[in-house]
């Protein structure tokens, strides 16, 4: 227990709202340890704007966006700039219960391709696509994005946590199926325009399935969970720079100046893409506006 509310308190006192209102923060998460332990079924709670969330003990990133109102803030406020016109597409690659998915579609009105590979996490990126009636807007898919097509094998007993892992894992595991984004994303269809692929230390085998869909001139920003020399690579041969996103200022910085704790943003077109951030709406979440 103490271990919990000390890994709170340093993500409290770490987030951009948080570190704001840091006492609103705790009533909520005391509100919420409370309410789900009293409520022993999935609870549907507001999120930004008229979106809505529907999340169960244990979901780490849904209850920290219920806390401070955006989990990983500067990531999802990016992606809320930059789809604050109502134009685009998003595309979710490890989608899990769909936040990201929500934001774009529910709070911002453009389409989405959401793949989740784990069918019980799929459910529940599908009851969040329901609750925000979103049927039509999303196209949801159970499968894994990857190098070429077959299977992969992924843990089964960490609920939203689960991951790929190797044929000599020990553990409990499932086989789902795999496709390369250059196959899944139709050439006569507009490829999304802003991805985000969070898959558990397995981008570099999303990437090298999507050759030809990065290096469509419609693709502009990409945020990757993990880093490394051979991602590096490829995604300076199709044409991006890693950048961080300040969202008060709403500028495309160098990374390795800046104090991020998210995802790994990389931009094809920094001076285009900054000012189609500046000129989107502002939000405000918990009394902050960015």
């Amino acid at each position: 227990m103490i271990e919990s509310l000390q890994r709170t308190h340093r993500f409290f006192s770490k987030h951009a709202i948080g570190s704001r209102d840091s006492t609103s923060c705790w009533l909520r998460w005391v509100r919420w340890q409370v309410g789900s332990r009293l409520l022993p079924y999935p609870i549907e709670v507001p999120w930004i704007a008229e979106s809505r969330l529907v999340m169960e003990r244990g979901m780490t990133g849904a209850t920290g966006n219920y806390y401070c109102g955006l989990h990983e803030f500067s990531d999802m406020a990016f992606l809320l700039h930059y789809f604050a016109g109502g134009s685009g597409r998003f595309l979710d690659v490890g989608a899990n219960i769909g936040s990201y998915t929500v934001l774009a579609s529910a709070v911002c009105k453009v389409p989405s391709i959401s793949l989740e590979p784990v069918p019980s996490t799929f459910a529940k990126l599908e009851r969040n696509i329901r609750a925000n009636g979103l049927t039509g807007l999303v196209d949801a898919r159970c499968m894994a994005a990857g190098a070429g097509h077959g299977t992969i094998r992924f843990t089964s007993d960490h609920d939203t946590m689960n991951h790929a892992v190797s044929e000599d894992y020990q553990g409990p595991t499932l086989r789902v199926p795999v496709v390369p984004l250059d196959q899944l994303l139709a050439p006569d269809e507009p490829t999304p325009d802003f991805w985000k692929v969070d898959v558990e230390g397995y981008e570099a085998e999303v990437l090298a399935g999507a050759s030809r869909a990065l290096s469509d001139p419609a693709v502009s920003v990409v945020l990757l969970e993990a880093d490394g020399e051979e991602i590096t690579a490829t995604m300076k041969a199709a044409g991006f720079q890693c950048v961080a996103y300040d969202a008060f200022s709403r500028t495309l910085t160098d990374p390795s100046a800046a104090s991020t704790h998210g995802n790994h943003v990389w931009v094809k077109n920094p001076a285009e893409t900054e000012s189609r951030c500046r000129a989107a709406r502002g939000f405000d979440v918990h009394g902050t506006r960015f």
